[in-house]
């Protein structure tokens, strides 16, 4: 395998994979497995995933997320190099054969790793999922991005999927919890999948009016460059109302927790005035900094779980 790789320097490696961005995955995981490992004293009396099984775990859904990043790059140097030349790395500074054997070697070894998890744990049902979300964020580089709505939507039901996969090899002990906890718990799962859900979409829609002129040129037919900024900005408020009204409905939902209705009230605060953005002659120019107080937003609803 090693024979196989060409030559790529660590840093360009990191960023290549966004090393930032598989960080927020890693407590993402971490985080509801401590919500987990809260309702199932002692835990290796129910968790299916401890130990090396979660690491292995956390190690495939890491590559997956990073293997989305890279072909990402490979797809979309054309755009991001008419977009952000000085931050485009595929073409500009390493050339995508360099980096193509990279990708598969995510890919193949994400996949073994995730068989590994499969029989170690006796959960063979849920290894298809592995190809198919693979499969989802290749179809989502080379073709799904330049389909209106379907797009952001795809990017975003695998972001809000993320935690929820914790509970597919947790299923049987779930289920016979009280009903009382049983609930508690899924408030918190389904909760935080519907906020990643809205600000992910959000995010993704701010993000194709920010990359209008390189998708434009590239080809890429998103509802952007298809109805111009001005109609894209229109339901870009939309969405964002959306995503302020999901971390609102935490706030209420996640009754008795301080700290977090805190948090995530700060969030709808951030959100609300990035959203006022929007409404400036200037607009435009501030599409960057509402893009990443998206991200910001998804963070603080991380840290709100974390403090629950």
């Amino acid at each position: 395998m090693a024979l196989f790789l060409t030559h790529l320097p660590w840093r360009d490696l990191l960023r290549l994979i966004r090393w930032p961005n598989l960080t927020l995955v890693l407590v993402c995981l971490l985080a509801f497995h401590r919500v987990l490992l809260r309702i199932c004293p002692p835990a290796s009396s129910c968790l299916t995933l401890k130990g090396a099984d979660l690491a292995l775990f956390v190690l495939v859904a890491m590559i997956i997320t990073a293997s989305g990043y890279v072909i990402n790059d490979l797809k979309d140097f054309q755009t991001d190099g008419i977009n952000r030349p000085e931050r485009t790395l595929v073409m500009h500074q390493v050339p995508p054969s360099t980096v193509w054997p990279w990708y598969i070697t995510l890919v193949v070894f994400g996949f073994v790793l995730a068989a590994l998890i499969a029989w170690r744990t006796d959960q063979w049902m849920w290894l298809p999922l592995y190809p198919l979300i693979t499969g989802g964020l290749y179809s989502y580089a080379t073709w799904w991005k330049g389909i209106p709505l379907w797009g952001n939507l795809l990017v975003a039901l695998l972001t809000a999927l993320l935690p929820l996969t914790l509970l597919l090899p947790e299923r049987e002990w779930l289920s016979q919890l009280p009903a009382e906890t049983f609930h508690d718990t899924m408030k918190i799962f389904i909760g935080f999948a519907f906020l990643s859900l809205s600000t992910s979409f959000y995010r993704e829609w701010i993000k194709d009016m920010e990359d209008i002129r390189g998708d434009r040129e590239a080809g890429w037919m998103t509802w952007a460059v298809i109805h111009g900024l001005d109609r894209a900005r229109s339901l870009a408020v939309c969405w964002g109302i959306l995503s302020i009204l999901t971390l609102l409905a935490g706030v209420f939902l996640w009754t008795g927790h301080l700290w977090s209705q805190l948090l995530l009230g700060a969030a709808a605060m951030l959100q609300s005035c990035m959203l006022i953005l929007l409404f400036r002659p200037d607009y435009p120019a501030h599409l960057r900094q509402i893009s990443q107080s998206a991200k910001w937003t998804l963070a603080m609803g991380l840290v709100a779980v974390i403090s629950l």
